[in-house]
């Protein structure tokens, strides 16, 4: 399968992935567990959650759906291209 990959991550909601949080492949009891979050925090400028997660190599693409586990709870999240933001773009 490979060496886990660094990929950026925006989640649903206002509940910041952190560090640590797992990140599944579903929501459902059958998920599996494919990386975890290395840093995470609300972004003020972008108004959603961003975040960085080390991923199985076949879910690094962008546009990738995902879980992430925040306190007990499944969150919906999706792959996405790093930097988060570009200044005047």
């Amino acid at each position: 399968e490979g060496a886990p990959v660094l990929v950026g991550i925006t989640a649903d909601g206002r509940r910041a992935p952190r560090a640590g949080y797992a990140v599944y492949d579903g929501a459902g009891d059958d998920a599996r567990k494919v990386g975890e979050i290395t840093s995470g925090a609300l972004s003020p400028t972008l108004g959603h959650p961003v975040a960085m997660a080390f991923v199985a190599p076949g879910l690094a693409e962008v546009g990738s759906s995902l879980f992430v586990d925040v306190r007990g709870t499944r969150v919906a999240a999706s792959v996405t291209a790093l930097p988060f933001y570009k200044r005047g773009a």
